[in-house]
């Protein structure tokens, strides 16, 4: 497993509600300190201190253990990410965006670029 360190974004899985009003989710959370003695980790897993970042503001919690999957009330590494997929993905979208902003709302149809004719310079679709 990947050892923490201060200054490591993670995740800290809140607790929601009792009635269920709030669900729990994850919260964006900052390392402040990590616990490796004995004494202060007496189950085996890394201990760490967190600021937990949420959108009403923030909170500082000192003594938070780990879990591999989220966890009310620990904290867990965020997914990871295929790389290679999300720049594929943003190609894509970047590819799709030039095309619109080259014949979106400059021709009628938007099946693919019109024609011009070289003597004219009338536009037309084939």
């Amino acid at each position: 497993m990947r050892q923490p360190s201060v200054g490591d974004v993670v995740h800290y899985q809140s607790y929601g509600t009792p009635g269920g009003e709030y669900l729990p989710e994850p919260r964006a959370a900052i390392i402040t300190a990590v616990y490796d003695g004995l004494e202060d980790n007496p189950h085996g897993r890394p201990y760490v201190g967190l600021c937990v970042l949420n959108p009403t503001g923030q909170f500082f919690n000192p003594n938070v253990p780990f879990a591999k999957e989220p966890t009310a009330g620990h904290w867990n590494w965020p997914p990871k990410i295929d790389v290679d997929s999300r720049i594929q993905e943003l190609s894509e979208l970047m590819e799709d965006a030039r095309y619109r902003q080259l014949y979106e709302g400059r021709w009628p149809v938007p099946d693919g670029p019109p024609s011009v004719d070289p003597i004219t310079g009338k536009v037309s679709r084939s």
